[in-house]
């Protein structure tokens, strides 16, 4: 009976291809574990498809991987640590510290789990690491680890070549804005009464002073002595408006 495998089956084949089997074996346990479907007409279609598009992909990811080992291998990689007597270092270098320096000076992204040291560093001199990038392809770089005397500044290529940044803009400085001046109040009116009491002589003050007494009412009341005489009626009261103050002073 032929069958096309959905899943890795051990001592059988790979996902996609087709198989002449037993019935029973395909039966019991090959389609009831969902590893295989019959080999119908359609379904060969699909699975040569589907080859077809897995082939193109895996085409695509080689060469992918293949332009990677042609940019990686053969990179010098320059790494500073500080030492001690006979030019060891103060700990080791690992893959991180390849990786960051491969970032800053080359300008390649690589994973520091795809990194392999040669041989472990611990001391200054020339050494070599492997990049696996997949596919079974691998690139070689070449490590060369100085002390940390040795740095002068610019550590890589890529930050010697970047150009400098343009100059800010000078600011100008805000103008100060002037604040209004502040308005004096208006004197209220009983000063300004005061100020004109002040000004006239004795006599106008003393005339002034005794209207204000009489004025405290604005409405007082006065006998009408015109009403008396010898027609016998009595004196009625009449209303008199008081003085006001502002009028004395006129």
């Amino acid at each position: 009976m032929k069958i096309i495998l959905t899943e890795t089956v051990e001592k059988l084949g790979q996902p996609g291809e087709v198989k002449e089997v037993a019935n029973g074996y395909a039966r019991n346990f090959l389609f009831p574990r969902n590893l295989a479907i019959p080999a119908t007409k359609g379904a060969l279609q699909q699975a040569a498809n589907r080859r077809a598009s897995a082939e193109k992909h895996a085409a695509q990811q080689v060469s992918q991987a293949q332009a990677a080992v042609d940019k990686l291998n053969g990179l010098t990689v320059l790494l500073y640590a500080r030492t001690g007597e006979q030019n060891r270092l103060y700990g080791s270098i690992t893959p991180s510290d390849v990786a960051q320096a491969l970032q800053v000076q080359h300008g390649q992204t690589v994973d520091r789990r795809r990194i392999k040291l040669d041989s472990p560093i611990h001391r200054t001199g020339n050494f070599t690491a492997t990049v696996s990038v997949g596919n079974n392809l691998s690139a070689k770089l070449n490590l060369v680890v100085e002390p940390e005397t040795n740095r002068t500044g610019a550590l890589t290529s890529v930050a010697a070549q970047a150009p400098a940044p343009p100059p800010a803009p000078a600011e100008v400085a805000p103008v100060a804005e002037t604040a209004p001046a502040a308005e004096t109040p208006a004197a209220p009116a009983t000063t300004r009464l005061r100020a004109a009491i002040s000004l006239r002589s004795p006599r106008q003050r003393l005339r002034t002073t005794s209207t204000r007494s009489r004025s405290a009412s604005s409405v007082r009341w006065v006998r009408n002595v015109s009403c008396s005489g010898p027609t016998g009626r009595r004196p009625s009261l009449i209303r008199e408006k008081a003085f006001s103050p502002l009028m004395a002073i006129q």
